[in-house]
């Protein structure tokens, strides 16, 4: 029965897989049937595919063979063109080199005729007094004589020497050889031509003595010495030279003569301040004399005055006393002024030193940067700045009056303190300054002074002739007339 059942069951089951197979085998048919088109076009798909990348395959042989070719004939170029690069290269570094040396000897050449050229050009110039190619600076002062009468001595005591050295035979340098003996033909050639060396060197400083001025002293001193050197090289040939000592006594003799003139000539200018000091104090001295007379005139018509009025307060009547109390109370105030005027006259005329430093500028003539300072013992200081605008194009503004005891103390306190800043630095009477108000504001309280500084400048005459001018420009200029348009016509060709 099992074996039976066993059986049945075996059969069932070979039954069912036949079943499903065949099932299988129906579906995968129709499968098939159904999705046949796409299998064909994955195959004809495959087969363009294959063939695409065969095509590819070829043309990107002959692709890579050309680039190899064109890089093959690039190479080949850019190696000719490195060639012609380097060749091109090594020809302009000769080039260069060759224009360097070339450079190089043109430029010594240069320098040597340059060198040759400055120095005929120097000789030139100290030969020619009047050549401003030379630039030798201010002469320095050697000596310090106090008075003309030391230099006159030293001056004496010079040319004593200078003879001496002639007289000695020592001013002029002989060769030692034969022919340096007197006795010989050469010899005497050689004293006749150190002769005539010393006349010409006598001769040409005398002319730079002449001619010295204060611009033109280093530059004589320089022809001197190119004088001595010229002279000696044309004593070469016969073997004389003047001597070196000779050349510096000329020299020596030379800066005494020009310091000697500009010890006199400071003589003259100190001469010129004291006098127009002098006359000023004399001015002063008047103004106090008549300012002190007039107050004792007016002391004694007042006095007259006031005892004539008591006079006749004496015999008045009883109803004009109290008018002639009136007038005379009114004369002795005039009495009383009158006294005290003369009291300050006299003060004044002992006071020496009393009087009022001045702070100007002068814009027109000089620029907003630069300042008088200055001092004037006239009881009006004002006439003093009037005097001194009087030479110039414009007046004198005045920016401070500062009242002192001893003005002329005070006034060299601020030439002191700015002296650096002076606009002449050789005449020191010329009291201009480049400084500004703040710096001498400030100083001047530093001394305890008390100042009130005015800052601007009225300068009225030079604003209105800046302003006069101006207008003249603008009425001289040709006027334009607009059209439509905006464009500028010139009213006149």
């Amino acid at each position: 029965m099992i074996w039976k059942l066993v059986a049945i069951v075996s059969t069932t089951a070979a039954l069912s897989l036949a079943a499903l197979v065949i099932w299988q085998l129906i579906e995968s048919a129709r499968v098939r049937g159904r999705f046949a088109g796409i299998v064909d076009l994955e195959r004809e798909l495959a087969a363009r595919r294959h063939a695409c990348d065969a095509e590819i395959a070829v043309r990107l042989g002959a692709f890579e063979a050309e680039v190899a070719g064109r890089r093959r004939a690039i190479d080949a170029e850019l190696a000719n063109q490195t060639a012609e690069i380097e060749l091109g290269r090594r020809n302009a570094t000769q080039e260069l080199a060759d224009t360097m040396r070339k450079t190089a000897e043109l430029q010594d050449r240069y320098m040597s005729a340059k060198g040759r050229y400055d120095s005929l050009r120097t000789e030139l110039s100290v030969l020619e007094q009047t050549s401003e190619e030379l630039s030798c600076g201010l002469y320095s002062p050697i000596f310090n004589f106090a008075s003309p009468d030391d230099y006159k001595r030293r001056l004496i005591e010079l040319r004593d020497q200078q003879r001496a050295l002639v007289r000695d035979d020592q001013a002029v340098n002989y060769d030692p050889g034969p022919a340096g003996d007197s006795r010989r033909p050469g010899g005497q050639l050689q004293k006749q031509y150190s002769k005539l060396m010393l006349r010409a060197f006598n001769g040409e400083c005398d002319a730079v003595a002449a001619n010295v001025t204060w611009n033109n002293a280093a530059r004589m001193i320089e022809r001197v010495k190119h004088a001595f050197d010229a002279i000696n090289r044309l004593g070469a040939t016969l073997h004389v030279e003047l001597a070196s000592p000779y050349r510096e006594l000329k020299l020596e003799e030379l800066r005494l003569e020009y310091e000697l003139e500009q010890h006199r000539r400071d003589q003259q200018e100190e001469q010129r301040a004291l006098r127009e000091q002098q006359r000023e104090d004399a001015h002063i001295q008047q103004a106090l004399e008549r300012a002190r007379k007039e107050a004792e005139d007016e002391e004694e018509h007042a006095q007259r005055a006031l005892d004539q009025a008591y006079q006749e307060l004496a015999v008045a009547q009883h109803t004009e006393v109290p008018a002639w109390r009136s007038r005379i109370a009114m004369i002795e105030a005039e009495l009383h002024d009158a006294r005290q005027r003369k009291e300050r006259a006299i003060l004044r005329a002992d006071e020496t030193h009393a009087g009022h430093v001045y702070i100007i500028s002068n814009v027109g003539s000089f620029g907003d940067t630069v300042y008088k300072i200055g001092m004037t013992r006239r009881d009006n200081p004002n006439e003093r700045i009037h005097e001194l605008g009087e030479a110039l194009p414009f007046g004198f503004d005045v920016h401070a009056m500062i009242p002192s005891q001893d003005a002329p103390a005070l006034e060299a306190r601020l030439h002191r303190q700015f002296h650096h800043r002076r606009v002449n630095m050789v005449d020191l009477q010329r009291g201009y300054f480049q400084v500004t108000l703040d710096e001498i504001e400030a100083f001047v309280r530093s001394q305890g002074v008390a100042v009130q500084l005015v800052r601007l400048a009225e300068a009225r005459q030079y604003r209105e002739t800046v302003e006069l001018r101006r207008k003249a420009t603008e009425r001289a200029a040709p006027r334009q007339v607009h059209d439509s348009d905006g464009y500028a016509y010139p009213a006149a060709l």
